[in-house]
């Protein structure tokens, strides 16, 4: 379970001038936490279950502090179960940490279900969300799975028909999002960020929205093949490092363009989100609108929530201070009217101002 983010922002602020400063976005591997997870318990909300079901891993809940074995894997959960589990008292459930990857599966073959289901807490939601992100990741890179960036579509499309249908979603999952401090959970706020800007786009059709969520949770694929060291490095990157960092967009372009199934201007997008208007950017150069417009709002998205997320090498910002920043010194290298877009958006989230 996840604790939401405080995206509380004043009313009225002053747009900051200053010179531009690149940010750098460092997340760890996929599977970082599912290599710590053996011997460990992965707690969901009982309303993640579907009734009707039948789930590929045990269920276990907790007594006096001991986590016991409730349900075996591939039994039907039906509605006597799930009302035994309630007048009981139960609203935790949990899994092995090496059976998180079936959860994600599962969270990934009920996503749509669970999106549109107002018993699911919003943050419930969001975790879900994350989870499959997290699964999608690690079937690319680690699996090498060829359906994978499809399935990522898919994601996509089921998360555009959430925020369009239901009323305040957009501002509702905003305000689940956790801490973007591992290379899945930043993969999937990207994804929900850039959708929150899609209503800015020149043309902000269903399919646009789609593209936009699956080049945010998709756009830092090549980050995955770099050294965990580089990734986690607290210290200023050498020469040699540094290259290596700059490399990852056309890595990540190159394996969803093996994998098939995506768009142009998702792989375009992939290629192009560290792109700067000012032409600081990599690894082409581009220069002021030469930048793709869904490279350019997956590029606010994406630094939005690298500052606002805790890093190896410093504190998270608040969300105040971070639009600052990058309306003061990162405004030559990315579109402001686009960062600007994000403020109404924040202000609705219902949570408390920031001190």
């Amino acid at each position: 379970m996840m604790a939401g983010r405080d995206f509380g922002l004043p009313q009225a602020w002053e747009l900051l001038v200053a010179p531009t400063a690149q940010s750098q976005a460092a997340q760890a591997r996929v599977d970082a936490h599912l290599a710590a997870a053996t011997d460990t318990f992965v707690a969901f909300d009982l309303r993640t279950m579907r009734i009707d079901s039948v789930p590929l891993f045990d269920l276990y809940i907790q007594n006096d502090g001991e986590y016991v074995l409730y349900r075996h894997r591939n039994l039907p959960f039906d509605t006597q179960t799930a009302d035994n589990l309630r007048s009981n008292g139960v609203s935790t459930l949990y899994v092995m940490g090496d059976d998180e990857p079936t959860l994600a599966q599962y969270c990934e073959q009920h996503l749509t279900a669970m999106l549109h289901d107002e018993r699911m807490p919003m943050q419930e939601r969001a975790s879900a969300i994350v989870r499959v992100a997290e699964n999608l990741g690690r079937d690319i890179v680690v699996d090498g799975q060829a359906d994978a960036t499809e399935r990522s579509l898919h994601m996509a499309t089921a998360l555009t028909a959430f925020v369009s249908d239901e009323p305040d979603s957009m501002n509702r999952l905003i305000n689940s999002v956790r801490d973007g401090d591992t290379l899945e959970a930043h993969s999937a706020n990207t994804s929900v960020y850039a959708v929150a800007l899609a209503r800015h786009a020149p043309d902000p059709t269903l399919d646009l929205v789609a593209d936009l969520a699956a080049a945010g949770l998709l756009h830092d694929t090549g980050l995955t093949f770099l050294p965990r060291k580089i990734l986690d490095k607290p210290t200023r990157l050498t020469v040699s490092e540094r290259k290596q960092v700059e490399l990852h967009p056309v890595t990540g372009e190159q394996l969803i363009l093996q994998s098939g199934g995506m768009p142009e201007t998702v792989t375009r997008a992939i290629r192009s989100h560290h792109e700067r208007l000012d032409g600081s950017g990599y690894p082409d150069g581009l220069r002021g609108w030469a930048v793709p417009w869904m490279a350019r709002a997956v590029a606010i998205a994406e630094v939005f929530d690298s500052l606002t997320s805790t890093q190896p090498w410093r504190e998270r910002m608040k969300p105040y201070d971070a639009l600052r920043y990058m309306l003061s010194d990162m405004r030559s290298g990315l579109d402001t009217e686009l960062i600007r877009a994000l403020i109404p958006v924040l202000r609705r989230v219902d949570v408390e101002p920031d001190a």
